[in-house]
């Protein structure tokens, strides 16, 4: 069998053929198979004509990328560069393959993603000429070239599954889904450049890195890692709640990955307002809400709710979790400190902190010795057995509760299933 791993650049071929569901979904192990990239091996290479087992690693955006670096010219207008990106035929090493390989057994595998999504993997990748692939990208229309790109295997006669690259699980999708997460416009916008970059300049965004148009993003933490731990699975269809979302980042990437309804609850003024503005500027659908959720409850139920470095700035964080557990139907994710956390140690004198995060212990700051932010500064800590006992002894509130590491240093994760 001929397996053709196709896709966009930066959308994560190369990572999903080292997957375990690369595997599930083909049973081949690629370190012991071969696999082949067009610009490393030519067409007429007899290994692909071979009885054994191959992979073909497929750029979809080979055709128009050869026409970009050896025809197209500063006067090429932006209809000949899409007219060339769905021409499959253009590149050389397709038609050469598609003839020689015709009576080889094939399939192949569409892996789908967003266009920022692309984006921002394609920002991340050391070596690699971001630049004229944004540039390129611009000029693009990438609904067209999926479904140009399905046209072509239907017409070849090569059966392929569509699977969802937004995540780290890569579920199978169906045409329907696949092309919902191929049509989003969350980077679509009415701001120029020129505007964007003003915006930047005037405002203090200072929380979250957010990805906006034309490669531009605000100041503040990637919180990129964590985002790919929580979301780990498509959430194409689901509801999302996050409490505490300030600047809007995981509201942000929850719609990315496919949510449909996703509300964002901030109680700080200034990070509503701008949440808010940058909303307008990627014209997403995200509804954001200016309230305290403690003091004023909401009755509607999400598939997620996520509660992210906000618990120990409460008051009261018991009550809270108790008042959150029941809007989740299917998950609560907590981020919270544990007494390894650098500001908790600053005012204790524990030497050994992993030993105390062993045991089922709550800390207290003093206020007056941590930084006073939102809700009068960091007060609470936790330790994993703790938040265990008050997740599923002290009230059964969820099946199953994973404690993983936080890409924040000395932070936890804590994913609730019911």
């Amino acid at each position: 069998m001929l397996w053709i791993i196709s896709g966009p650049t930066s959308v994560g071929k190369s990572t999903f053929i080292r997957s375990e569901q690369f595997f599930a979904l083909t049973g081949l192990r690629p370190k012991k198979k071969l696999v082949i990239k067009p610009m490393d091996v030519p067409a007429t290479d007899p290994r692909l004509l071979a009885d054994a087992d191959c992979i073909v690693h497929y750029n979809m955006l080979r055709p128009v990328s050869l026409f970009a670096r050896s025809e197209a010219t500063e006067a090429t207008s932006q209809r000949e560069y899409q007219a060339r990106s769905i021409q499959f035929l253009g590149d050389p090493w397709w038609n050469e393959f598609s003839r020689r390989a015709r009576d080889k057994p094939k399939r192949a595998v569409v892996l789908v993603a967003s266009a920022p999504a692309i984006w921002e993997r394609a920002g991340g990748r050391r070596g690699y000429d971001i630049d004229y692939w944004r540039s390129l990208y611009e000029k693009l229309n990438f609904p067209d070239i999926y479904r140009a790109w399905c046209s072509e295997l239907e017409r070849q006669q090569i059966p392929f599954t569509f699977v969802d690259a937004t995540g780290s699980t890569y579920p199978a999708l169906d045409a329907a889904a696949a092309f919902e997460i191929v049509d989003r416009k969350v980077m679509n916008t009415a701001y120029s450049k020129q505007e964007i970059e003003k915006i930047l300049q005037e405002e203090r965004f200072a929380y979250h890195r957010i990805n906006l148009p034309f490669g531009l993003h605000t100041r503040g933490r990637d919180r990129s890692r964590t985002r790919d731990l929580i979301f780990r699975e498509s959430l194409t269809g689901k509801s999302v709640l996050d409490v505490g979302s300030a600047l809007g980042y995981f509201c942000f990437e929850a719609e990315a990955r496919g949510a449909t309804r996703v509300l964002g609850i901030e109680r700080d003024e200034e990070r509503f307002r701008q949440a808010c503005l940058l909303k307008q500027i990627i014209s997403s659908r995200v509804e954001f809400l200016q309230r305290d959720i403690l003091q004023h409850a909401l009755d509607e139920k999400f598939d997620y709710v996520c509660l992210l470095n906000i618990l120990h700035h409460l008051d009261d964080p018991i009550r809270a979790i108790h008042l959150l557990a029941p809007l989740a139907r299917e998950m609560l994710v907590i981020e919270f400190p544990t007494i390894e956390d650098a500001k908790f140690r600053k005012n204790t004198r524990i030497r050994f902190p992993k030993r105390y995060n062993r045991l089922p212990l709550i800390g207290v700051s003093s206020k007056k010795e941590t930084s006073k932010k939102m809700d009068g500064g960091q007060t609470f800590v936790f330790t994993p057995p703790a938040l265990i006992r008050i997740l599923q002894d002290h009230q059964p509130l969820f099946r199953e509760v994973e404690i993983i590491d936080s890409p924040v240093a000395g932070r936890k994760i804590a994913l609730c299933r019911r």
